[in-house]
């Protein structure tokens, strides 16, 4: 029983937050707060940059703004957690930097008869790879 609950938890802990909407892992949440503008808030774990944080966040501002969008504030934070293990045997604490990118955003109007170009998502950023050839 002890192992398939320390594989559970190394299996979600071992992972960047992935593109979603806000759950125990991080994403991003959103909240209309005028005609067009809306606040976007997207929340990292340990192993998600603050660039990363930032990218998800303007690609949920572009699925909110069809026609585009200005940033009016934007700001990135990093919060500190710190982690408690202990057994009979050891005792540790691991402190994790979780970042946090909030930005308001005023969307542009859309006309319906001329539609802006399709916007591709940014790239997910991905390990270098790793050359095996040998020198």
């Amino acid at each position: 029983m002890r192992f398939w609950m320390l594989l559970v938890v190394m299996c979600a802990a071992g992972c960047a937050t992935p593109y979603q909407r806000m759950s125990l892992m991080g994403g991003y949440d959103d909240e209309q707060v005028g005609l067009n503008e809306y606040v976007i808030r997207f929340q990292g774990n340990g192993y998600t940059s603050m660039g990363l944080s930032y990218q998800y966040a303007m690609r949920r501002a572009a699925e909110l703004c069809p026609g585009g969008y200005d940033v009016l504030d934007g700001m990135g934070s990093s919060s500190q957690s710190t982690f408690v293990y202990a057994n009979r045997r050891t005792f540790a604490a691991h402190s994790v930097s979780k970042p946090e990118v909030m930005t308001h955003v005023r969307c542009r109007p859309y006309d319906v008869r001329n539609p802006p170009p399709m916007a591709t998502p940014a790239p997910t950023p991905t390990a270098p790879a790793y050359d095996y050839s040998m020198r």
